[in-house]
C-alpha cells in the first residue's frame, strides 16, 4: 500500500512539472533547449562564404574528386575543457551536410548560451 502511494504521490508531483508556464505565457513543456545540433543544422543552406565570415578560416580542407569540398573547424571551450570538430560538405558553393566529433563544444561558433526553442527532434547529423 505504501509503494502505491508512493507511485501515486510521484506521478501527481512530476506531470505538475510538464505544465509549468514560463513568464513569456508558453508551457515548459512545449520547448526544449537548443543543441549543438541544431546550430550546425542551421548552417546547411549558407554560401561557403557565408559560413566562412560566420566561423572565420577553417582549420582545414579537403576537395573531392567531384569538386565538393569538406572544410572543418577545430573548437576548443576552455572554460569547459571541451574540444571537437566540426565538418561541414559544400557542394556548387553551398553548405549540404554537416557533421562533429568530439565532445559538446561543436557549434559554439559564439559564446552566447542556449535558448528554448520548439519542442522538434534532435537534428542528425549528415556527414
Amino acid at each position: 500500500m505504501k509503494k502505491i502511494c508512493f507511485i501515486t504521490s510521484l506521478i501527481v508531483v512530476l506531470s505538475g512539472c510538464s505544465n509549468y508556464v514560463l513568464p513569456n505565457g508558453e508551457q515548459l513543456g512545449s520547448k526544449r533547449w537548443e543543441e549543438i545540433s541544431d546550430r550546425m543544422n542551421k548552417k546547411v543552406g549558407l554560401s561557403e562564404q557565408e559560413l566562412i565570415s560566420q566561423w572565420g578560416v577553417p582549420n582545414g580542407n579537403y576537395t573531392l574528386s567531384n569538386g565538393s569540398k569538406i572544410i572543418s573547424y577545430d573548437v576548443y571551450n576552455s572554460r569547459k575543457d571541451s574540444y571537437c570538430e566540426a565538418k561541414f560538405l559544400i557542394e556548387r558553393g553551398k553548405v549540404t551536410k554537416w557533421g562533429h566529433s568530439g565532445n559538446k563544444a561543436c557549434g559554439l561558433g559564439s559564446a552566447s548560451p542556449s535558448k528554448l526553442i520548439p519542442k522538434t527532434p534532435l537534428p542528425k547529423p549528415t556527414l
